[in-house]
């Protein structure tokens, strides 16, 4: 069996640009290691890490909290399969 891949929204929204997560965290002002876990679907980003994603890709916050929040959901039921 294949095992469960998805490209969350943030992840989306780097490839769309062709950056590198480097590239993001460096020019969002955003640990690298904080920005890959969110990617994945993993923890709760902080309100200003929200704030600096969104502003950095030209989206609302409210947009981009919400949409983490349903990766985030898909990726833990796809884990739990």
């Amino acid at each position: 069996m294949v095992p469960y891949t998805m490209v969350t929204t943030l992840e989306r929204l780097r490839i769309e640009r062709g950056l590198s997560r480097h590239q993001v965290a460096r020019l969002a002002h955003v640990n690298r290691k904080t920005l890959k876990r969110l990617e994945e679907g993993v923890g709760e980003p902080r309100a200003a890490t929200i704030q600096k994603l969104a502003q950095f890709y030209g989206v609302r916050p409210d947009w981009l909290l919400m949409e983490f929040r349903r990766d985030r959901f898909e990726v833990d039921h796809a884990r739990a399969a």
